[in-house]
């Protein structure tokens, strides 16, 4: 009988949590909606000018997977190894800033940001939690000016890496990663 009480109380809390997260996937999702309208207007202006093949990429792989759940548990995936590739980089003197500032692509990969939390906020907590790790460790044994250096460095591994879809993109060639 005391078996039966445990399996009943557990399946109450299994289910609540299912429907409470299911709650919180939706008001998400309500959130996120003028931002995902916001990505489809940036990603067809971009597509309109006949951007390079790398940006144009990048823009359809925003587009394609503004309502993907899989982005965020990849990006806890992929943190690891991008942190690792950065100070590889650092460590080594590889380090070199882009001077690309393109105030739509930043605009975009905010968005894009914010829409793949939104798909699935566990994972998206995970992911912030690691580069808020990321960062403090980078602070503390790098100082201010290599961190904004990491950052940019991790960054640019993550688009890399993100922005496959079966094909190695230029991106993703630089850092040698796996086709």
């Amino acid at each position: 009988m005391n078996l039966e009480h445990t399996v009943m109380q557990w399946s109450a809390i299994l289910v609540g949590s299912t429907l409470a997260y299911c709650l919180v996937l939706r008001r998400f999702a309500d959130l996120a909606q003028p931002y995902r309208l916001r990505i489809a207007e940036l990603g067809e202006g971009i597509l309109a000018s006949r951007p390079s093949l790398t940006r144009a990429q990048q823009t359809e792989f925003y587009l394609d997977n503004a309502f993907s759940g899989w982005i965020m548990p990849f990006a806890v995936a992929v943190v690891p190894f991008a942190a690792a590739l950065g100070v590889a980089k650092y460590l080594w003197g590889g380090f070199s800033l882009s001077q690309h500032a393109n105030k739509e692509d930043d605009t975009m990969s905010l968005l894009f940001l914010a829409s793949a939390f939104a798909s699935n906020p566990l994972f998206g907590a995970v992911f912030f939690v690691e580069c808020a790790v990321l960062v403090l460790v980078v602070i503390v044994f790098a100082g201010p000016r290599a961190m904004m250096a990491a950052i940019a460095e991790f960054i640019r591994v993550e688009v890399a890496l993100l922005g496959r879809d079966g094909k190695r993109s230029p991106a993703a060639v630089e850092y040698g990663s796996p086709s």
